[in-house]
């Protein structure tokens, strides 16, 4: 017994002289096996997901879907990212949340405390020759009732911070918040420096929110956006909620055409692959190697 106490005495002097971020370093949820390089040993990522692991719905935290999963599949040819890539299925003439896919993954199913300010990125690639209609909607960062779909936030019930592509591809912040101008989420666009940015079919694109929560009794909450590590976006000015226990605490992937008419619908199945999730504390970036669609539409071997 006493030398159990001598050997547990010993143990906790040691943890004692380890500095608290050592000591204290939150574990990924998701994938950490399959971290990119330039993430590895970061502890400030919270998640990370590249589809490497089967099931995978089983490292996404899922309080519900995916819906419909039949539009679900996964790619592994010269046209993924790295690995193996989602593949997301628009079918024709159909509009809105349940046309092509949608799953909710839960903070506190990942082991992720609610936080006031985060990041996420995520990597994403059209289709050659992809139809953008008249727009459709891409995941994002929410909390409380994550209210989308008409649902006017009132500074208590919740928030959203989703992405949406505009006719010919324009990129924009689409969000719900308790200011905004109409029954829809408002769009912010994606034009910081003076000009609008555009998704291009058939080359990867990487897409960077960030989302710092207002003060309650403030109007100080921020969105900041990045596309292919570039700045595109920045609104220092939000008011997303009234009440402190009012955070972000779920991630929505959330995806399809519409809009609220037919007249959003693609004339044709659509595609678009998804790969490289990632939430953390602290600004992310491409992965190592990526230089933007301009310039390649894939990261180097």
């Amino acid at each position: 017994m006493r030398g159990w106490i001598r050997l547990t005495a010993l143990a906790l002097l040691v943890l004692s002289e380890l500095p608290l971020s050592a000591a204290a370093q939150p574990s990924c949820a998701g994938e950490p096996a399959s971290l990119e390089p330039s993430l590895a040993g970061r502890s400030d990522v919270l998640f990370y997901s590249g589809f490497e692991t089967e099931p995978w719905t089983k490292v996404w935290g899922l309080a519900w879907g995916p819906s419909p999963e039949t539009n679900l599949s996964f790619v592994s040819d010269r046209t993924a990212f790295r690995g193996r890539s989602l593949r997301v299925r628009y079918p024709k003439g159909l509009i809105g949340g349940d046309s092509a896919c949608q799953f909710f993954s839960s903070f506190a199913k990942l082991g992720i405390s609610p936080q006031t300010d985060l990041y996420v990125r995520y990597l994403l690639r059209f289709d050659p020759g992809f139809d953008f209609v008249k727009g459709g909607k891409l995941p994002g960062l929410v909390g409380g009732q994550a209210n989308t779909g008409g649902h006017i936030p009132n500074g208590r019930d919740g928030w959203s911070a989703r992405i949406m592509w505009r006719p010919g591809g324009r990129v924009v912040q689409y969000v719900y918040h308790p200011d905004q101008p109409g029954v829809w989420g408002e769009d912010y666009d994606w034009n910081l420096g003076g000009h609008s940015r555009f998704f291009k079919p058939g080359v990867w694109h990487c897409v960077e929110t960030h989302v710092r929560l207002n003060t309650p009794g403030k109007h100080d909450g921020w969105v900041e956006s990045w596309l292919d590590g570039e700045k595109a976006l920045e609104v220092h000015d939000l008011r997303f909620r009234d009440v402190a226990d009012l955070k972000i605490d779920a991630f929505y992937f959330s995806t399809f055409f519409g809009g609220g008419d037919p007249s959003w619908a693609p004339p044709s199945d659509q595609y678009v692959q998804f790969d490289g999730f990632v939430i953390a504390a602290k600004p992310i970036g491409p992965p190592q190697g990526f230089r933007g669609a301009a310039v390649s539409d894939k990261l180097e071997p």
